[in-house]
């Protein structure tokens, strides 16, 4: 007879994170990829300082590193704008729920103002 399986409850040992906020985890995201954006640039900055290849299988290289380089920071910059649209987006539309709740009227529940027969 092979062992009985455990039927006790078991609890994840990793902590849920309750303090989450999706604007300030837009906004982290987007901070990322200022940075890998900046690198894009410096690493295009660099590949365009190299010195001018001599041989075919240098010029090669050359072109790979240079294609490379302009691509990736390209991508980097087209999604730091589309990160920037994301958190500009999040912004307005909170900015609009906050509008809309200060707009209503409040119903206070508690005590009536009307006297009681």
């Amino acid at each position: 007879m092979s062992g009985h399986r455990s039927t006790r409850p078991r609890v994840s040992n990793e902590t849920a994170n309750i303090n989450f906020e999706a604007g300030t985890a837009l906004e982290n995201l987007r901070a990322e990829v200022a940075d890998i954006e900046a690198l894009a640039r410096a690493a295009e900055a660099a590949a365009d300082a190299l010195p001018a290849p001599t041989t075919d299988r240098q010029r090669i290289v050359f072109g790979r590193i240079q294609s490379l380089a302009t691509k990736t920071s390209e991508q980097a910059s087209a999604s730091l704008r589309f990160a920037n649209a994301q958190v500009s987006a999040l912004t307005a539309q909170m900015e609009a729920h906050r509008k809309a709740a200060s707009a209503e009227p409040r119903q206070f529940i508690g005590r009536s103002s009307k006297p009681r027969s």
